[in-house]
């Protein structure tokens, strides 16, 4: 048997065209409950209650609960995080993190002169959210479709709309790589023997291809074959907000605030794919590696108010504006192919990574809450946060106006509005001592359809049918970087306790939160192919149907904050 090895690395001789995807969407928009201990105990409910400095990216009135004392306070965290899959073989993950998870320094001001000024607060704060740090796996026996198939769909799309299904041979080109119509994946692909033009032919009827996967076999029942997936990845991401708040108390009965926040956005997804058309994995096979680095900088407002309608009852609105991010992505790959068949060998190499600028807006944020004094001893609290995630956008970095209208388009109609509600209770059972309890609900930003079917699983829907949709623009979870895995986000609950203890000028606080996410992934995209008749007449069919499973990641932080008071 003869070895064909064929690795590919490529620059950034062109930017390709729109890098992101609703995942991605759903990815930069989604928040976490973060923040000191107490506030993390009792599931971020502060919304009415104030009283504690992440209020400042809660609602911004309630730092104006800090009368006449001042307060600084670190927090620092513990992550632990477990991700479970369920394929063929259900697997396992685990990593661990130490942070600090908020830092703040609060300045309490008694003014003088003023009949219904109590006091007025300026708040400096730092609030560090590790959203993710995990590795899982998936492995599947037998998948319903191959990888590279998937890439050789992507080849006979881009040949397609570039109007050369008779030429294949153009992936051959070095121009090929420079332009950016042809997706990355194909030219990979292409270069490594993944999939080549030997078997390249025009039949009759609807058999038509433009390419075709060639020495690397694909998945065939007919044939007898058999085939194995296995995907790793290793993904991390955390939101540092730095933050600068204004507040006010009027006759202790009305608070108000705003908050500006400075956002600093890192996220590294690293993949690893291997597909064998043997199961005894001595067949052919495919290996694909991928980087990917997401870099960004943003800035939103908070502003809120805080009522205190009755000794024992308090109300609270708040209102975030959108993040306005300015982003870049930075992405490289390799590919390596077993060919026992082919009878040449190629490597192509492509020095560095290729990088991507442009702007994502999250959606608004409204937040309603109540919270209710029990006696002297306990507090109840809730709260309602609701975000529309349809109205989330992509602009173009260059200010090319028509770049993200046809994502922008599916944001709108495949996702939606998400709805998170927090419950938290605290019990003072001493003057010094007090336990504490919450939980948080946070509903999926994408429509069922798309977490159930995935537009392609049970068959293309006709709304996405039409000569203007060719298989590349209907895949919702297609983009034109280097990754073909993504995760998308269902549910999150959040189970939270803690305990508190005051003496002095000094506080210490202790929570535990399990953050349960559950999620649908899958290695590559389903993708729809295109076939011709003797007319030249086209015609859709599912060229790649893939395997989605579900995965669900706990993530158990320990938080310990440490404040004084002055």
């Amino acid at each position: 048997m003869k070895k064909i090895l064929s690795t590919i690395l490529f620059t950034a001789a062109m930017a390709p065209v729109v890098a992101q995807n609703i995942v991605d969407a759903g990815r930069f928009g989604s928040t976490e409950i973060a923040g000191t201990a107490r506030y993390r105990s009792m599931a971020g409910a502060f919304g009415a209650l104030g009283g504690d400095a992440t209020c400042m990216n809660d609602n911004p009135a309630g730092i104006g609960i800090f009368r006449g004392n001042s307060q600084v306070s670190i927090s620092p965290t513990l992550a632990v995080s477990r991700s479970k899959t369920d394929g063929t073989v259900s697997q396992k993950s685990k990593k661990s993190d130490l942070s600090i998870s908020n830092l703040a320094y609060i300045i309490s001001i008694r003014p003088e002169g003023f009949d219904h000024l109590v006091n007025f607060n300026i708040g400096l704060g730092l609030n560090h959210s590790e959203g993710v740090n995990r590795k899982y796996k998936m492995t599947m026996d037998n998948p319903r479709g191959s990888f590279g198939n998937y890439v050789a769909v992507r080849a006979n799309n881009a040949l397609r709309a570039a109007n050369r299904f008779n030429d294949p041979g153009y992936l051959a080109d070095d121009k090929a790589w420079d332009d950016s119509g042809i997706p990355l994946i194909a030219l990979m692909g292409y270069d490594s023997f993944a999939i080549d033009d030997a078997g390249y032919w025009i039949g009759e009827g609807e058999n038509r291809k433009f390419v075709r996967t060639g020495g690397v076999n694909a998945y065939n029942v007919s044939e007898g074959l058999q085939s194995y997936q296995r995907l790793a990845v290793r993904e991390k991401n955390r939101m540092d907000e730095y933050n600068i708040n204004l507040s006010a108390n009027f006759d202790d009965t009305f608070y108000a605030g705003m908050t500006l926040s400075i956002i600093d956005y890192n996220s590294t997804i690293l993949s690893d794919l291997y597909e064998d058309y043997d199961y005894n994995y001595e067949g052919d096979y495919t290996e694909y590696s991928n980087d990917l680095e997401t870099q960004g900088s943003g800035v939103n407002v908070k502003v809120g108010v805080l009522w205190k309608a009755t000794d024992a009852l308090r109300l609270g609105l708040a209102v975030h504006t959108p993040t306005w991010f300015d982003m870049k992505d930075y992405y490289n790959g390799a590919m390596i192919t077993n060919d026992p068949d082919c009878l040449d060998y190629s490597y192509a190499n492509r020095n560095g990574a290729y990088d991507y600028r442009y702007k994502y807006q999250t959606p608004w944020e409204y937040q309603i809450s109540a919270a209710y004094v029990v006696g002297t001893k306990g507090i109840l609290s809730l709260e309602y946060d609701a975000k529309d995630f349809s109205r989330a956008k992509y602009t173009s970095a260059n200010d090319y106006k028509g770049e993200y209208s046809g994502m922008n388009s599916l944001i709108k109609n495949n996702m939606q509005l998400q709805h998170t509600i927090k419950a938290g209770a605290e019990y003072r059972i001493t003057n010094n001592l007090s336990l504490r309890a919450g939980y948080a609900i946070q509903t999926s930003p994408y429509k069922d359809n798309v977490l159930n079917d995935n537009l392609g699983q049970t068959g293309w829907s006709e709304e996405y049918r039409g000569e203007n949709y060719w298989g590349d623009n209907r895949t919702l979870m297609f983009d034109s970087s280097t990754k073909t895995n993504y995760s998308l986000l269902d549910k999150t609950q959040y189970i939270c306790g803690g305990i508190g203890w005051a003496k002095g000028n000094w506080f210490f606080d202790f929570a535990v939160m399990d953050r349960i996410q559950d999620e649908v992934i899958a290695a590559y995209p389903t993708t729809q192919s295109v076939a011709f008749d003797n007319d030249w007449n086209a015609s859709f069919s599912e060229g790649v149907v893939a395997d989605h499973i579900d995965m669900k990641t706990h993530t158990l932080k320990y938080d310990l904050t440490i404040g004084y008071k002055f």
